[in-house]
Order: structure tokens, then C-alpha cells, then sequence
């Protein structure tokens, strides 16, 4: 978080593995919860807009919270994607020792997948305030409702991408069976969402 914007894509283009997909797409899903942010504040306090202003307040309260999150998932990739490089580096040399790397890899890998679960999570909460925002919202400021829900949308497109992964590289059948129906259910609803608000920010 210290690195400037020009650091953060020059490690991103480099031969590091971090920061990788998981934590772009946790930075993009925070530009969208912050945009919300912003549309929020040019809504709030204005006379035009009295009758929905505490509405508008319990959006800017969410969408602070998400880009907090989202944020710090940034690191949270980082770190996880460390754990699973540390468990293959483990020894195999006996039986033994390569049921213990086996073990080690498989939860590393189950844990490593919560964060771009939660990245998808976060960014489809992200997408249904920008959509109330593109209804409600300071229409000066539409243009960047639709921005905050064309980020979210992105976010969490690859966020399911890597959760797809890392269930491949899991192989638990309970896991996938569990799990695919609620990353198929986020994306089908965050694309309604996302197209529904870029239909009222681009009329």
C-alpha cells in the first residue's frame, strides 16, 4: 500500500508472482467502492436531494467499509499466494514427507481461495449501490456511477476466474459442488446489475 501507482504496475509487469491477478483485481474492485464513494459525497448535503440523503449516507458508510476491505485483500492475495508457494517448496523425499506437502499444498490452496471469494463478494455489494447511486444519485455524477459498476464487474469477473482455479488445482469434489453454484450466481447477478446501471448512466 506504500507503493505509488508506477510501482504497483511495474512489479505487476514483472517476472515476480505477486502482486498477481488477485490483488488487481482487489485494487480495481476498491476504485469501484471508491468511485461510490465519491458520487455519494457530490449527493449528500445538496438541497435537491434532502429525500434521499440517508439513504445516500447508509451507501457511502457501505461502500467506505468495502473499499477498506477490498484494500486490504490487496495484501491478503500476497501473503496467500506466499503460504501456497512455501507448501510446494516443502520436501518429498519420503512418503512421509510427500503426504505432508500434499496435505500442506491442499490447505494452503483452500485458504488462498477465500480471498478471491471474498474479492467477488465485496465487488457485487460494490455493484448494487452503484446501481441504486445511478438511480438516485447526483446525475452530475452518473457517468462515474457506471465507471464504479463497470470496476466492479471487472473485479469480480476475475476474482471467479482464480476461485475456478484454485477449486481445479484443489480437486475437492464436496468443495467444487458447494462452491460453483454461488460463483455462478455472482456473476450472473453482478452482469444484470452492471448492465442495468451502464443503461441509466449512458441514456
Amino acid at each position: 500500500m506504500e507503493w505509488s501507482v508506477k510501482e504497483f504496475l511495474d512489479r505487476t509487469a514483472s517476472d515476480e508472482p505477486t502482486p498477481g491477478g488477485g490483488s488487481v483485481a482487489a485494487l480495481v474492485g476498491a476504485l469501484g467502492a471508491a468511485l461510490g464513494c465519491m458520487v455519494c459525497r457530490f449527493t449528500v448535503g445538496k438541497k435537491k436531494f434532502k429525500d434521499v440523503e440517508e439513504e445516500v449516507k447508509g451507501i457511502l458508510e457501505r461502500c467506505e467499509k468495502l473499499r477498506e476491505e477490498l484494500r486490504g485483500l490487496i495484501q491478503a492475495d500476497i501473503d496467500a499466494y506466499q503460504k501456497v508457494s512455501a507448501a510446494y517448496a516443502m520436501p518429498r523425499k519420503t512418503p512421509e514427507e510427500k503426504e505432508a506437502r500434499s496435505k500442506a499444498i491442499k490447505e494452503a490452496l483452500k485458504e488462498a481461495l477465500e480471498i478471491p471469494m471474498k474479492v467477488a463478494e465485496d465487488s457485487l455489494e460494490v455493484l448494487r449501490h452503484a446501481r441504486r447511486l445511478a438511480e438516485i444519485g447526483n446525475p452530475n455524477l452518473i457517468g462515474d456511477a457506471g465507471c464504479a459498476a463497470a470496476f466492479a464487474l471487472a473485479a469480480l469477473e476475475a476474482a471467479c476466474v482464480l476461485a475456478k482455479g484454485n477449486l481445479s488445482w484443489i480437486k475437492d469434489e464436496e468443495l467444487t459442488k458447494q462452491l460453483s453454484p454461488k460463483i455462478e450466481s455472482l456473476q450472473s447477478e453482478a452482469r444484470k446489475l452492471c448492465e442495468e446501471t451502464l443503461k441509466l448512466a449512458t441514456p
